[in-house]
């Protein structure tokens, strides 16, 4: 049937399959960021409610945004809250 999904456990018939699959796995989708892409550190100069402030930072590629991870940033705001409530 045309518009048929494949399912996972049918062998795969080509290489776009492989793009089905990665488009399919929601998981996957949400780990890789779109550039140029915002990662969020908190305490910061900007309120996001209460007493809780946040900074933002952009990341133009993959390089840029692994050097933000390792100096602390988060991927989302929420994150980077959760991290700061933590310390």
């Amino acid at each position: 049937m045309a518009g048929k999904k494949k399912h996972h456990d049918e062998p795969a018939s080509s290489m776009n399959d492989d793009q089905d699959d990665a488009a399919e796995s929601p998981d996957l989708a949400a780990d890789l960021p779109e550039f140029p892409a915002f990662l969020y550190r908190s305490p910061g100069q900007h309120p996001a409610g209460g007493s809780k402030t946040y900074d933002a930072a952009p990341a133009a590629d993959p390089a840029q945004l692994q050097k933000l991870l390792d100096e602390g940033w988060s991927l989302s705001l929420p994150d980077a809250l959760k991290k700061a409530a933590a310390k």
